[in-house]
């Protein structure tokens, strides 16, 4: 009876030194239940420089990681769409795979035009604003105000649209 009630304080006191120390780790681990965007950016201007390094590194594998997933548009994007609404009789794969290839050939456009052109980026503009769709936010034809290699400073429009969602960023579209 004694080693049983010594073995319950034991796992009481285990409970009771681990529990802070898990409540202190959470929020470095963030809320599993919070559904996040692969490769995502913490800012505007963090996505706008990552774009523009794998741009003059010709990274094209990098540049598609920055921007929207098929499966991102379907499980954040898509329920929040107009179209989306059954009546239109319009489903996310026949929207997703229309907007996917005009994205396509715009970023080949793009990589032909830009690819191993250096550019520093001093500000970034959306020439159409910001719509909001309650759980995301989408900022509508990108402007970089950039300076090149030859130090001339210059206005690019390199892709077209940018996902907001919950503090994070990717490019929702290479359509301009």
């Amino acid at each position: 009876m004694v080693k049983r009630s010594r073995n319950r304080l034991l796992m009481i006191g285990l409970i009771v030194l681990t529990l802070p120390a898990l409540f202190a780790v959470r929020p470095w681990l963030g809320d599993p239940a919070e559904p996040r965007l692969a490769w995502s950016r913490p800012s505007l201007e963090k996505l706008a420089v990552d774009f523009l390094e794998a741009l003059e590194e010709g990274d094209e594998e990098k540049i598609r990681q920055l921007a929207l997933s098929k499966d991102e548009f379907v499980q954040f994007v898509w329920p929040e769409l107009p179209a989306s609404d059954p009546s239109t009789n319009l489903n996310s794969d026949f929207i997703w795979n229309q907007t996917y290839m005009h994205s396509l050939a715009d970023l080949s456009g793009t990589l032909y035009r830009h690819k191993g052109k250096k550019y520093q980026l001093l500000g970034l503009r959306f020439e159409d604003g910001m719509e909001d769709y309650g759980r995301y936010q989408v900022h509508r034809d990108a402007r970089l105000k950039v300076v090149n290699a030859d130090g001339k400073e210059g206005e690019l429009n390199l892709f077209g649209s940018v996902l907001e969602m919950q503090g994070e960023f990717k490019i929702y579209s290479f359509v301009r």
